[in-house]
């Protein structure tokens, strides 16, 4: 639960720093606002996943962090051009939400595996 928090706190830091910044820009954008975010959403799903075995631990933590990742886009969007939204949407917004999506969750899980097999790890060593 703690570290769930922690996640959390990090990621509306970063969010913060990116609006304060030039969130417009594409790799501020991806690096500050939608990996953040699609991280913290995969930590509850794996923990959800887990329930069903260990492959859907990683099944269903990489979705919660696909949809996450899509749906933060969508949300920037909407508040930062709230009368355009449909009209955007159709232009293309939620296919770039979706791409935007696919490497965000993909990075989050093998971030989160790598760290949950070190843990792992050191456990077993006794540390």
């Amino acid at each position: 639960m703690t570290r769930a928090l922690t996640l959390v706190v990090v990621a509306a830091c970063l969010t913060a720093l990116a609006i304060v910044t030039d969130f417009h820009n594409d790799t501020v954008f991806f690096t500050l606002i939608i990996l953040p975010w699609a991280i913290v959403a995969r930590v509850p799903g794996a923990s959800l996943g887990a329930l069903i075995g260990s492959t859907a631990r990683h099944a269903v933590g990489w979705l919660a962090a696909f949809l996450t990742a899509g749906a933060t886009v969508l949300l920037v969007s909407y508040i930062v051009r709230p009368e355009r939204f449909v009209q955007d949407y159709g232009d293309g917004l939620g296919a770039a939400a979706w791409m935007y999506s696919l490497p965000a969750a993909t990075i989050a899980e093998l971030f989160w595996g790598i760290y949950e097999a070190g843990r792992a790890t050191r456990r077993a060593a006794g540390e």
